[in-house]
Parts: structure tokens; sequence; C-alpha cells
């Protein structure tokens, strides 16, 4: 057993694949699995049920998995310490999100700054995950910064939750509620609105559990689609930005700035007589020094929380 056997095992699992693991690392895929068939054999343990549909962790592979994380955390904190960044050609970059715009827009931002510099580039931004999700990626190492949501007035309870977690808030940032609309809605001249305001007006919501519900406030006065009188329930994004665009229906939440940047059609107005709003964070590790490239991304995210 290795260290290259155990990253290339920990790309497997990331990446969901040998052959997405195999091109990152710039290898064959027959020669990953035979690194992962070596591993398997000096550990004497059988880390992947193996199928026409793909490999899946056996019991003892996941359990193996959580194991190497925090040793491959601690040799890339050697690397980033004692190899200087700026004289290799790889850019690498690992963000756990929440579905968030700020992070979004960061990310591109960070790629169109550095990435023309560097021969290889490793930027992993898994499918957007729950805020349960991000926090457990981050216990494992997973990697190297994440961004979360939660509501400003649960700020406490998710602040002690990061300390038990040894997590560190990197960047804070909250966002007070906006009501996306179109420029011909009835309300669009008005420049703050309140929720009686909206009640003649179906409210759009997203019947997707896999969405988080902070960032599209779902939770606003305890509102529930199932009990309200007029609604437009969803699924995807797109349909979002038809409906609003095209009916009288509104929308809640914190990507009001990042639809109407790309739409004309759209107008954002904040919504007055809230006791909370939505806040934004970069986590990173207590007592941990960031990386160049970790520290490159902060210090773009930090921008983008100002300029809100």
């Amino acid at each position: 057993m290795n260290i290259q056997q155990l990253k290339l095992f920990s790309d497997v699992v990331q990446y969901g694949s040998v052959n997405k693991a195999a091109q990152v690392n710039y290898i064959s895929p027959s020669t990953l699995s035979r690194s992962i068939q070596e591993l398997e054999r000096s550990t004497n343990t059988v880390l992947f049920q193996r199928s026409y549909s793909g490999m899946k962790l056996t019991q003892q592979g996941e359990e193996f998995f959580v194991m190497v994380q925090p040793i491959l955390h601690d040799i890339q904190q050697l690397e980033d310490t004692y190899f200087n960044e700026e004289n290799n050609d790889l850019l690498r970059l690992t963000v756990c999100v929440q579905q968030n715009s700020i992070a979004m827009q960061s990310i591109i931002e960070f790629y169109n700054t550095y990435a023309a510099q560097k021969q290889h580039i490793d930027i992993v931004i898994p499918a957007y995950s729950s805020f349960n999700e991000t926090i457990d990626n981050m216990i494992k190492k997973h990697f190297m910064l994440g961004v979360v949501q939660y509501n400003s007035m649960e700020e406490d309870d998710v602040l002690d939750i990061f300390n038990r977690k040894r997590l560190e808030v990197l960047c804070r940032k909250s966002t007070p509620v906006h009501v996306v609309i179109n420029t011909n809605h009835p309300l669009a001249s008005r420049e703050t609105l309140t929720l009686e305001d909206l009640e003649p007006y179906p409210r759009l919501s997203y019947l997707n559990t896999s969405v988080p519900d902070i960032n599209y406030h779902t939770d606003t006065n305890n509102y529930s689609y199932m009990k309200t009188a007029r609604r437009i329930l969803i699924k995807e994004r797109a349909q979002l930005t038809d409906l609003v665009s095209y009916t009288d229906a509104y929308f809640l939440g914190t990507s009001a700035c990042a639809l109407t940047a790309d739409n004309p059609r759209l107008r954002f107005i904040p919504l007055k007589g809230m006791s909370n709003e939505p806040v934004t964070v970069l986590l990173g590790y207590q007592n941990h020094t960031l990386n160049l490239n970790a520290q490159r991304f902060l210090d773009i995210f930090k921008r983008a929380t100002e300029e809100m």
C-alpha cells in the first residue's frame, strides 16, 4: 500500500467512476484498476462491489475511505506548505457548495483569472448538496473549502455546530430576502414589498427535496405549498425563469441577483418586515493554513460578497 494508491482510490470514490478518476490523474483506466486491485490485495480487503453498472463501495470500503481522508488531507497540507504552488503546473481547488450564486460567481472568476497560467487544471465542485451533506464532507476532509447557507435566526446553533466540528468561518454574508417578478408585473414599480402585497399572486415553489430550502425561502412566514391558495410548483430552474418572466407569479430567494443579471425581463425587490435573513458562509478548518489557491478563492469570494 502506498500514498498514490490511496489517492487513486479516493478519486474513484469522489468522481464515482474509474474513467473519470483516470482522466484527472492522466493515466489509463486499466492502470487505475490495477492500482485498486493491488490496494485490495495489500489490505486483504474487498473495497468495491463490481457490476456491469459500475463500482460501489462495500461496507469495509466505506470504513476504509473514511480512515483514508484525514491521511490524504494531511499529506496535501504538507505538499501545500513545502512545495511552491506558483512553480508547478497544476491549478487545484476543491469546494463543496450548497446551491449558491456567490460561490459559483467566485469559482468562475477563479478559473478565468488563474487557469491560463497552468497546464493542468483540477477543480472539483460536487453536485449541489444540503447543509448537512456539506458539513459531513468537510468533517471527512473531502474538500479544501465549503459553502453553506442558513437562516440568521438559527445562527447561534449553526455556529455551535461549526465549532464542535472544528470548522472555521472564513467569510460571512447576510442578504435580505428579495421578491423576483417580471418588469410588467403590477408590482414592478414598487421599491419594497410585503407578504401582504403578494397575497393576490401565485407563489412559485420548488417541488424537489434536492433543492436546499434556505436558498428559495420555502420556510418564509411558515410557508407551506400544501396549504397555500395560489401556487405554481416546479422542479427545475429553467421553469422558474420562464414562469416569472411571462406570468404574474412571484418567487422569493437569495438567487435574485443571479437571475436578474442575465434576464432583462426580471426585477428583484426587497421584501420588508422579515425577521430573518439568509446567511452565506465560506468554511475552512480551524488551525489550518490555507494553501495558495484556497486563499485566492477566499479573496475572490470576499470581493463578491462586498459587491452585492
